[in-house]
Parts: structure tokens; sequence; C-alpha cells
């Protein structure tokens, strides 16, 4: 069974409940997950909309119990092909912009930022719970 979901965020006052939700619902992989959603939704704000609660952040999520799928869309004027970052300078890493992309990069199993969309996805390992076989 698929999981499709989609939220429509306007800044980023209520997303702590967008992510515990879908953290909720992979049910594995917790940090990762919330270091990508909070990322995406944070990256979309601050360099999508140019930090105007107004604009709004759009969020599809799917998971089909062994990808999870995340594509952000920010509600600004900013699109196009932006191209992630596969290192960054020691400098680059303390600050405030540039690293955001860079980390989604070492966490996730594939990302992309192409037509205004960012799209990460993440493999989900499934483990076996103590007395199931």
């Amino acid at each position: 069974m698929v999981t499709k979901k989609e939220f429509v965020l306007f800044g980023i006052d209520h997303y702590t409940n967008v992510i515990n939700e879908i953290v909720s619902e992979v049910n594995n992989h917790e940090y990762d997950i919330r270091l990508i959603l909070t990322e995406g939704i944070t990256n979309a704000f601050v360099h999508g909309n140019d930090r105007n609660p107004i604009e709004p952040i759009y969020l599809r999520y799917y998971y089909d119990g062994t990808i999870a799928r995340f594509e952000f869309k920010n509600g600004g004027a900013k699109s196009g092909h932006i191209p992630i970052p596969k290192e960054i300078t020691d400098d680059q890493v303390l600050n405030e912009h540039g690293r955001g992309l860079f980390i989604l990069g070492c966490v996730s199993d594939y990302i992309e930022f192409a037509d205004g969309v960012l799209v990460v996805e993440k493999k989900i390992n499934r483990t076996i719970n103590e007395g199931e076989h």
C-alpha cells in the first residue's frame, strides 16, 4: 500500500506537526526523515519564499514501505534547476546559508532540484522487531 499525502504550509510556525505525523507513519530512520523534512521545508521558506509567511510551501509525501519520497515546492517566484553540492568547504560548514542541500544530499538516497521542485528520496530499511519471525 502506498501512502500519499499533501500538505500546504504558510510559514514555518506549525511545521513540527506535519513532521511528527510523517515520522510516525514511516516509523523508521526518524533522525534522517526529520532532518530531510526540516531542511526541505526551511529551504523552501527561506530561499524560495524569502521568509514570506503568506507564500505557501507545498509538501508532497509518498511512502510505499521501502522508499519515502518528499517533494518540496515554494510559492515564490524562484524556480529552475539548482545543482546539489557534492561537497562543501570547511568555511561553508559553519555558514548560515549554503549547506542545507549538501546535508540533504548526505542523508538521502536521491536528491534533485528541477523545475522549482526539490525531490528527496530515502530508502527505508525495515528491521525485524524482537519477537517477530
